[in-house]
């Protein structure tokens, strides 16, 4: 309604850092209604990275740049809780 006032809370976010054996290719999915929803594309001339996340549940997928097979595709899941801190070595 007009000259209304509506407040929105937003958790605050988690951090969540990315550590990569070497430069490659990946994503960020969160789970939203049982379907994998792109968050963001990993850097893929980056080995570490740092992203900023709305607490929620997360798929990291990612495969090596020398390695062209699905099988040698690392994934792994991690939830973000609100103001919390979370490391992820994705090596085989």
């Amino acid at each position: 309604a007009q000259s209304h006032t509506t407040t929105v809370e937003v958790p605050n976010p988690g951090i969540l850092t990315i550590n990569l054996p070497t430069e490659g290719y990946g994503s960020i999915f969160r789970k939203e209604n049982g379907e994998n929803v792109l968050v963001s594309r990993l850097s893929e001339a980056q080995t570490n990275q740092l992203f900023i996340l709305q607490p929620g549940n997360y798929t990291i997928v990612y495969r090596s740049r020398n390695q062209y097979s699905t099988v040698q595709t690392l994934k792994k899941e991690v939830k973000i809780a609100s103001g919390g801190s979370y490391k992820i070595n994705l090596y085989q």
